[in-house]
C-alpha cells in the first residue's frame, strides 16, 4: 500500500471512529490504538505534504457530541489532552 492509499484509508477508519465515539456513544477502540492511528496519519501527512488535506481528522476536532449529551458550559475552560502518548 503506497502512501496516499494509506492516508485515504486511515482517514476513513478515523472518521469512521470518531461517528462511533461522538455521535453513537459507542467507542470501537480504546485510545491507545486510535491516537496510534492519528499519530501514524499526522506523521505520513508530514512526510507527504502534497497529500495534507484541509477535511483530514488531523485538521478538526473529532465530532459532534450525539443529541442525548446537554450543552455545559465549564469555568474555568475545560482543556482537552492532546494524546495518551504524552
Amino acid at each position: 500500500m503506497d502512501a496516499k492509499e494509506r492516508i485515504t484509508a486511515l482517514r476513513a477508519e478515523i472518521d469512521r471512529h470518531n461517528k462511533a465515539y461522538y455521535e453513537l456513544n459507542r467507542p470501537l477502540v480504546g485510545d491507545f490504538e486510535f491516537d496510534g492511528m492519528m499519530r501514524e496519519l499526522r506523521e505520513l501527512e508530514t512526510n507527504y505534504p502534497e497529500l495534507a488535506s484541509g477535511d483530514s481528522p488531523t485538521q478538526k476536532v473529532g465530532g459532534r457530541a450525539g443529541a442525548t449529551f446537554e450543552p455545559v458550559t465549564h469555568a474555568p475552560p475545560l482543556e482537552s489532552l492532546n494524546d495518551v502518548f504524552s
